[in-house]
């Protein structure tokens, strides 16, 4: 009898420690919208400092009622962290938006740093030909008659000017771009291709 009111024991204090991070975490999710923070724009690493102040706040607020094993101490970062991760995974229930837009942040900045750390390299030459095979690739000329091919599979400010039609044959232009490895399905393997990252008239 006595083992069994211990089991009940842990099993409410569990789910009271529960509840209490659920508040924490609905607490959390309501102070980062009363930010009026534009998701769309912000920083990952702002709006993931301003994410750490509403959770301490909160904890701070509750951590009374929370069992000891939950308590943490706010200089300790592995216990930070841990906490922190533990609120993330019930924000999927709360604010989801919240949580996708920190995600989409750290997507967005793992790719543009991608592109920082290419070599990007540069041709000067005449616009020959713009096609559409699989991909849309154009045809620069250099002065030397030498005839590359440039592919547009990333965006930049200034790829309309190829995707729209916008530059005509025969027009000067400045091609940066660097080599990537892309699967061409006609010959069934990797092609080192030249990729463009930005276009200019000149």
């Amino acid at each position: 009898m006595k083992k069994i009111y211990l089991l009940l024991l842990v099993i409410a204090n569990q789910s009271f420690s529960q509840d209490v991070m659920d508040i924490i975490t609905n607490e959390t999710c309501e102070c980062i919208k009363a930010k009026n923070i534009d998701l769309e724009k912000i920083e990952s690493s702002e709006l993931q400092m301003q994410l750490g102040l509403c959770v301490i706040q909160s904890y701070s607020n509750h951590k009374d009622k929370l069992p000891k094993s939950k308590r943490i101490l706010l200089d300790n970062e592995d216990q930070m962290e841990k906490f922190g991760e533990e609120i993330g995974m019930k924000m999927i229930t709360f604010c989801p938006d919240i949580l996708l837009a920190i995600g989409k942040n750290e997507i967005d900045k793992n790719e543009s740093n991608e592109v920082l750390d290419v070599s990007s390299l540069s041709s000067t030459g005449i616009l020959i030909e713009r096609k559409k095979d699989g991909f849309l690739t154009i045809k620069i000329k250099e002065e030397s008659g030498r005839i590359n091919d440039f592919i547009l599979i990333k965006n930049f400010d200034n790829a309309y000017l190829i995707s729209d039609d916008v530059l005509k044959v025969n027009t000067k232009v400045k091609v940066d771009f660097y080599y990537e490895d892309i699967y061409d399905l006609k010959l069934n393997k990797f092609i080192s291709s030249k990729v463009l990252l930005d276009i200019q008239k000149i």
